[in-house]
């Protein structure tokens, strides 16, 4: 039973760490959607410089 108690105690904590990991992985897939984005467009004004010089 004690350890019961002891989890109910630290539900709070776990909470806020859950919620900790959740935000630095949303944080992390807007990164990384921002990343592809420009990625994407590098590529795509690449290509466009291509097909006007090349």
């Amino acid at each position: 039973m004690k350890h019961l108690e002891n989890r109910v105690e630290n539900a709070g904590e776990t909470d806020d760490l859950t919620e900790r990991i959740e935000k630095g992985k949303l944080e992390k897939l807007l990164r990384t959607a921002v990343k592809t984005v420009n990625g994407v467009g590098l590529l795509f004004e690449n290509s466009i410089v291509c097909f006007v010089f090349c």
